[in-house]
C-alpha cells in the first residue's frame, strides 16, 4: 500500500503556505483568532495560509517580517505545523498561548515566560527520547524578559508542564505533583515546540497568559475581560522580543 501524500500547489502543504510567505521571525498560538487579533499590531498583514486549524498571516513589525500562524489545540496537531514552519528560513519562533495556573500566586491574567516544559504532551517521546529536555532558548528568555518589563509587573518566570489532555476521566491528572515541584501553569504545546525547535537549532521560547487556577472547582472561563486584555499585552511582548532577536 503506497504511503497517503497531500496534493497542494504549495510549498507548505499542511499549512497551504509558500515557503517564501513565511517570516525567519514567528510567532505561532492555538487559536486562529488570536493570529487575526495580533494582525491588527501588523503593517501591511497578508494571509497567506489557510487550512485546518492553521491560518498564517505575515505583514511587518517594527519594519521587521513577522509571520503569525495558528496551530490548534494539543501536542501532535500542534508538530505538524511546526515541522511545516521549520521547512521555511525560521530563526526565531515564540509560542503565545493561555495556561492553567499551578501557583495559587498566579492570578488570572498574569503571564508567564516558560524556561523549560515537562514533556508529558504525548507526541515528543515519538521524535527523542524523554531524557531529552524540552528548554527554552537563552536568547528568547532574555529578549522576552526585556520586552515585558514595560508592559506589566504581573510577570513570572520558570517551569511550564505540557499535558496531552486537558481533563481527566478515568485516570488522574499529575497537576498536584508538578506544582509541588514547582512547576507554574500547565498547557498543551509547548513542549513540542521547544524539542522540534532544538532539534533543528532554532531559537524558541513561550510566554502564556494564566486563565484560570487549575484546582479551582469553578466553571472554567477564559473569555472574561483580564483574560483578552493581557493576551493582547502578550503579543506586544511577543513581537517586541522578536524584534529584538532579529537585530
Amino acid at each position: 500500500m503506497k504511503g497517503y501524500s497531500i496534493v497542494s500547489e504549495k510549498d507548505l502543504p499542511i499549512l497551504k503556505a509558500d515557503i517564501a510567505d513565511i517570516a525567519p521571525n514567528i510567532l505561532v498560538m492555538g487559536d486562529p483568532n488570536r493570529v487575526i487579533e495580533g494582525s491588527k499590531l501588523l503593517q501591511n498583514p497578508k494571509e497567506v495560509g489557510n487550512y485546518r486549524e492553521y491560518l498564517t498571516i505575515t505583514g511587518s513589525y517594527r519594519h521587521k517580517l513577522v509571520t503569525l500562524c495558528s496551530h490548534g489545540v494539543g501536542a501532535s496537531g500542534a508538530s505538524v505545523c511546526f515541522q511545516d514552519l521549520f521547512q521555511a528560513k525560521v530563526k526565531n519562533i515564540i509560542r503565545t498561548g493561555t495556561c492553567g495556573s499551578l501557583q495559587n500566586y498566579i492570578k488570572d491574567g498574569d503571564i508567564i515566560i516558560s524556561t523549560s516544559a515537562v514533556r508529558e504532551d504525548g507526541t515528543t517521546p515519538a521524535f527523542v527520547p524523554i531524557e531529552y529536555p524540552a528548554a527554552a532558548h537563552h536568547d528568547v528568555l532574555n529578549a522576552l524578559e526585556k520586552a515585558s518589563i514595560q508592559y506589566s509587573d504581573k510577570i513570572h518566570t520558570g517551569l511550564t508542564m505540557t499535558t496531552s489532555s486537558f481533563s481527566p476521566e478515568l485516570l488522574p491528572n499529575n497537576y498536584k505533583l508538578w506544582s509541588k515541584a514547582g512547576v507554574l501553569v500547565v498547557e498543551m504545546e509547548q513542549a513540542v515546540l521547544l524539542v522540534l525547535a532544538s532539534l533543528k537549532q532554532i531559537r524558541a521560547g513561550g510566554l502564556f497568559v494564566s486563565d484560570g487556577y487549575a484546582f479551582n472547582n469553578q466553571k472554567y472561563d477564559p473569555h472574561r475581560h483580564i483574560i483578552h486584555r493581557s493576551v493582547s499585552t502578550m503579543l506586544t511582548i511577543a513581537l517586541d522580543a522578536l524584534v529584538d532577536l532579529s537585530d
